[in-house]
């Protein structure tokens, strides 16, 4: 996309938003500024990967786009969802944001690097719902989880320069150990582990205690 369309772009959808902040300033909106709201922002992502479905270079455009499209659904929920918005809002948004990325590396397999934050963002998605859903639960393993999920993802997806991308795979391995350690030594699993432990060490002695021994 040549650079003049690009700020055409980002003109468009600031004067968009101007216009809208100016009307609803002055108390045109009424009772349906949020929903007029909502089909703004979903306006507002749309315009843009429109723009990058016109000319496939302007990737750049994903990543708003699938940004406002997050706060245009966030709204939405909470408009016409109140509870589920409150739950799910944030995760939405995060979500949002990861699938950005994905489709930038979808768009060009030699942008690798957005698997990055896609993993990051899906990863904090899915702690913000686990946070919401499940009480009192120690989840700082899920994110070390997903980090090493998505360096050990790198070098395995198609791509002319993924086959450099081993390097990844030692990152992996660290973030993966600090997961699993962190939930072995997390309290409900710690509470259950070593009392196992206890049992499976007294049975390997009892087992030496009681096997027959060989007379020399």
């Amino acid at each position: 996309m040549k650079r003049v369309d690009r700020y055409g772009i980002e003109a468009l959808v600031l004067i968009g938003l101007g216009v809208l902040f100016l009307l609803q300033n002055l108390g045109l909106f009424g009772g349906v500024a949020s929903l007029i709201w909502t089909i703004a922002f979903l306006a507002g992502g749309a315009t843009f990967l429109v723009a990058f479905a016109r000319n496939p270079a302007s990737w750049w455009a994903l990543i708003p786009g699938f940004c406002l499209l997050g706060i245009g659904l966030i709204m939405g929920l909470n408009e016409f969802f109140p509870v589920a918005g409150g739950v799910w809002s944030g995760a939405v948004f995060l979500a949002m944001l990861s699938l950005g990325f994905w489709a930038v590396y979808l768009a060009g397999r030699e942008r690798w690097w957005a698997v990055i934050p896609a993993g990051v963002l899906l990863t904090l998605a899915l702690i913000t719902v686990l946070t919401e859903t499940v009480a009192s639960a120690e989840l700082g393993w899920v994110f070390f989880l997903g980090m090493g999920l998505t360096f050990g993802l790198l070098p395995l997806l198609p791509g002319p320069e993924q086959h450099k991308l081993r390097w990844a795979l030692i990152p992996a391995g660290v973030m993966l150990a600090m997961a699993l350690l962190m939930l072995a030594l997390s309290e409900p699993i710690f509470n259950m582990l070593w009392p196992l432990t206890l049992i499976l060490a007294g049975l390997y002695v009892g087992y030496r205690a009681l096997r027959p021994r060989h007379q020399l």
